[in-house]
């Protein structure tokens, strides 16, 4: 009799234990990793760059933003692409190329003036979204920037530095516009390209002391990369992201682009992460982020949601 009831007993014990370790097991499943050393330091990850480059251009001084502007010159762009390659190619100021791209540039020369920030605000859409080709920055303004710093060369060859130095303030101005924007990670890289023509403006800038300033701007550039953007990079801009790391980002991060960047990686772990917890915790905490208070976070989050697995693998 009691060796029944001692079986039972441990028969008990045995099935409380089984049900408390499958607990601990469905529990540990079914979250999110905990963060590696960058999503420990999310907040520390700003993409302020320690010389704001926004001072230095005094030229902008008009109160109003040039997003129609830069809108008609992605236009151009797009009516006469041959045009623009064509002169990025072999065309020169006296040559039927420029004819056909200068219209393009001057677009960017006026709106150098304006001071109100904002080149993709009004259609936040365009960039944050899986689509890695994002054609009207990477292609357009990309190759308008391109364009114009050729023009801008090719004037201070021929010693018309009035028309080289506002070419260089455009193309300066659409790099601060994108910086201070920089709704995604891409929109910040192109920045920083339109940026470097700083070292230019300051070998033909006024006084010495605004040439050393220009020149500050593009030599920060590289340290900052290496310290501030690739550890982040290398953590959730990659095939398969840390998803405790970009969970950490997505809520915490230092930087709102940061931020969009790891919910849109988080959208990835949903397929990717080789843990179960790391794919419903990401889903978890895309669905809160969906109701956060800031209307970018919001989109990255539904855009996120909505990628289908079968989308993972078109994402370049």
């Amino acid at each position: 009799m009691f060796g029944n009831v001692l079986g039972w007993v441990i028969s008990a014990v045995i099935v409380a234990l089984t049900t408390i370790a499958m607990s601990a097991f469905y529990v540990a499943g079914a979250y999110i990793s905990p963060p590696g050393t960058v999503g420990r330091n999310a907040a520390s990850y700003s993409m302020q760059l320690p010389l704001d480059p926004r001072p230095l251009a005094t030229w902008m001084s008009e109160e109003q933003d040039a997003i129609a502007i830069y809108k008609e010159a992605i236009a151009e762009y797009n009516a006469k692409t041959r045009a623009y390659n064509a002169y990025i190619e072999r065309g020169k100021l006296n040559s039927p190329e420029y004819a056909e791209i200068e219209k393009g540039v001057n677009l960017l020369v006026k709106a150098s003036t304006m001071r109100r920030p904002g080149v993709f605000s009004d259609r936040p859409g365009e960039l944050i979204t899986y689509d890695s080709d994002r054609p009207a920055l990477k292609e357009a303004l990309r190759t308008l920037g391109k364009t114009a710093m050729k023009v801008g060369r090719q004037a201070e060859v021929e010693k018309n530095l009035s028309r080289a130095r506002e070419i260089y303030r455009a193309v300066y101005t659409l790099g601060v516009k994108l910086y201070e924007e920089r709704l995604i990670f891409d929109e910040w890289y192109e920045a920083r390209e339109m940026l470097s023509v700083a070292k230019w403006l300051g070998e033909i800038s006024e006084s010495s002391d605004e040439g050393a300033r220009f020149k500050q701007v593009d030599d920060q550039i590289l340290p900052f990369y290496k310290t501030k953007i690739e550890p982040v990079q290398n953590t959730i801009q990659v095939l398969y992201p840390e998803a405790g790391d970009a969970a950490a980002l997505a809520v915490n991060g230092g930087d709102l682009m940061w931020r969009v960047e790891a919910i849109l990686a988080l959208g990835r772990c949903r397929y990717t992460s080789p843990r179960a917890g790391d794919q419903i915790g990401a889903t978890r905490l895309i669905d809160q982020l969906m109701k956060d208070s800031e209307p970018r976070v919001r989109l990255a989050a539904s855009v996120a949601k909505a990628l289908p697995r079968e989308g993972v693998h078109k994402i370049r």
